[in-house]
């Protein structure tokens, strides 16, 4: 029996004519996909910080509109791969997909409250317990400074802020862009971002021109002055 012919173009692939003649092929990036809920002022900033670094990286990205109850359901959809990226919160994350670690981890917090253990300590714990949670086809990067999800279930963990994606979907230096950022970004950031966010209806010029003060990333993007120059008019 033939095996039916699959054309480059569904396996992945895209051509392009080069100088004599032959065709160069090379696979075609996958679009990236960001969840967020569009009613959270907080989960639309953080997810336009990572599509301004995609974006910048000249990658196909959008952000997938759903409201989510809690950093499990967000696990969830990336897990589905109706979306291939999240941004997360630590403690958040391991109460709703990990709860087996949230019992030690209050134990930690006690301990830390009454000095025998560090915040430090308790965080890079928390941090660990919600990598643990992750399937092998997800990763993430080294936490945020900032903490985040103020009105989500955290059993009062640590709630630094966390990208998690789709493994293998971004070159080393996307990566360290993400990571960069990640890094860049403070808790007096973030609330700034959102006051700015609810004031203005849209993240986009102020992450924008967040991102160039403070990691030195980035230049005015056309999609966010026409958007700016849409609403004006």
């Amino acid at each position: 029996m033939r095996t039916p012919r699959r054309t480059l173009a569904a396996l992945g692939f895209v051509c392009t004519a080069s100088l004599g003649g032959l065709t160069a092929c090379t696979q075609a990036e996958e679009p990236v996909k960001i969840a967020a809920d569009p009613s959270d002022p907080e989960q639309m900033v953080l997810a336009e910080i990572y599509r301004q670094v995609v974006e910048l990286a000249g990658r196909d990205v959008g952000i997938v509109g759903k409201k989510f109850a809690d950093d499990g359901e967000k696990l969830d959809i990336l897990q589905t791969r109706d979306a291939n990226f999240a941004v997360m919160c630590v403690g958040s994350l391991v109460v709703a997909a990990n709860p087996g670690e949230t019992a030690a981890l209050e134990a930690n917090k006690k301990d830390a409250a009454e000095g025998d253990l560090n915040d430090v300590d308790l965080a890079l714990a928390t941090y660990d317990a919600a990598v643990g949670t992750l399937p092998g086809s997800l990763t993430t990067v080294d936490p945020s400074p900032a903490q985040g999800c103020p009105h989500s279930d955290h059993a009062d963990l640590p709630q630094n802020i966390i990208p998690v994606y789709e493994d293998g979907l971004f070159d080393r230096g996307v990566r360290g862009a993400i990571s960069k950022v990640t890094r860049a970004l403070a808790t007096n950031d973030l609330e700034k971002l959102v006051e700015q966010t609810e004031e203005d209806g849209d993240p986009g010029a102020a992450v924008n021109a967040w991102m160039q003060e403070k990691t030195g990333m980035g230049s005015e993007l056309k999609r966010i002055v026409d958007e700016g120059q849409a609403r004006e008019s």
